[in-house]
This record gives C-alpha cells, structure tokens and sequence, in this order.
C-alpha cells in the first residue's frame, strides 16, 4: 500500500518519509512514471492538499512526482524551513549519545535537504562531526587541565622551596670560604668565622643529578626553576642540617 498522512500540519520530517515510502512503493508495484502521483496524491489526506490537487490534477500529474512533492512543499510546509534544519544541525552535537547513532541523526537530518541550497556538503558535515563529538572535547580538556595541572605544581614547588632556601640563609652563620672544587661532585672547602657546619655541595647520585637538571635547578643553591648558574649563583650554599636530598 501507498504510505498515508493523516490530515494536520506538515512537516519536512512528514514529508521525507511519506517520499520515501512512495518510491518503495512504486518500485514494488512497478507503477509507470506517468501513473506515479494520481496512485499516491490521495494518500496525502490533508483538505487542503486534495482540493489543490482537485483542481490541478491533469498539470500535477504530467509533471511527474518529484515536481509534485516539491509543489506540496513550497506551498506547506512554513517559509525557511530549510534554513531551520541547517540550523539544527549545526547547532547538534553528540551529547549522550553513541558516536554512531549521532553520525547517523546528523545525515539523515541533513537529506532533509538533498538538493536545497542549505544542503551541507560531505566535507561540512565531516568538520561538523569531528568538532563537535565527545571525544574532540574530551581531550582537549584533558589537555588543557594537565599543562594548567603542571604549571601550577611548578610554581608551588619553586615557592615552597624558595622560601625554605631564604630561611636557610637567614640563619645559617656567617662563612668565609675558600674554594676548592674536584671531581663530578663539587666539594668545598671552608673555614668557618662562627660556630656551624657548612653544606658540602656533592651531587653524588645520578637520579639527583638528573632532577637538578629536569626542573632547572641551580647546582650551588638548589632552587627550582631559576635563570642563573652555579657559576654566578648569588645565593651560596645551603647548610648541611638543613639539606634534604633530591629524590
């Protein structure tokens, strides 16, 4: 049997399925082009589509049935409608939804448009998909959050040890030193003017080395993430009870 749509509003959605079942019926009854829109004009049951059809029967049916859907659609459905559902698509995006079931919702809804000029091309509807699923907001955020997540460890780590190094000046006793340096490790030598014991900078373990030079940290004064050197380090060196080894 022909597809039937009751009397009420149309709609693009209406209208695309009752064409698609029209072809599938007439490739099963193999109706003649000629005989295509009087077997499925009744079909239509709104009042106003009959008695227009009444009245232009012989002109309609000479046309052929895609002219005849295009006149019931241009005398229908509301103005713009086209540009209304280019909207909806461009305005959709994957939500909840399986990846595939939206992919197919978004086609579907853009052959509403197949030979409209608010038609989306196969590369618009590929940019559309790629930016607008879960997975593109997904891992951009993730993204975002580890460099934001980073950065913020960075300048906690170099305040928190930038202070514990001020402190350590601040009360370490004055020294005069005497430099003697040999070896990988660097060992100086000093002759303390006050009680105290002076750090001997020796950067023994590779592990430390390494995390001195992941996280730029100066080899005299250890502080994170500094512009200067050992060589012009201003700071000196920290005291030895003080002094907890990289790990």
């Amino acid at each position: 049997k022909p597809p039937v749509v009751t009397p009420g509003k149309l709609t693009p959605y209406l209208l695309f399925d009752f064409e698609n079942g029209a072809f599938s019926y007439f490739s099963f009854k193999e109706v003649r082009p000629e005989r295509e829109v009087s077997k499925v004009a009744g079909s239509l049951q709104d009042g106003c589509v009959q008695t227009w059809y009444c009245l232009n029967h012989t002109a309609i049916d000479g046309a052929g049935f895609n002219a005849f859907v295009a006149s019931v659609r241009s005398q229908w459905l509301d103005p713009g409608w086209e540009q209304e559902i280019k909207l909806i698509i461009l305005s959709s995006n994957q939500g909840s939804m399986p990846i595939s079931n939206w992919i197919m919702l978004v086609k579907s809804t853009n052959a509403l448009l197949k030979g409209h000029v608010c038609e989306l091309s196969e590369a618009d509807l590929h940019n559309h998909i790629s930016s607008h699923d879960c997975c593109y907001y997904c891992q951009n955020s993730s993204d975002d959050a580890r460099v934001c997540a980073n950065e913020l460890l960075k300048a906690v780590v170099k305040q928190m040890l930038n202070q514990l190094i001020g402190t350590t000046h601040h009360n370490a006793p004055n020294l005069s030193l005497a430099s003697s340096v040999r070896c990988g490790c660097t060992q100086v030598s000093s002759t303390p003017t006050a009680a105290g014991v002076l750090y001997t900078a020796c950067v023994s373990m590779a592990s430390e080395r390494a995390l001195l030079v992941e996280h730029d940290i100066c080899f005299k004064c250890h502080t994170f993430y500094t512009t200067h050197k050992s060589s012009d380090c201003p700071n000196g060196f920290p005291n030895r009870s003080l002094y907890v080894p990289l790990t």
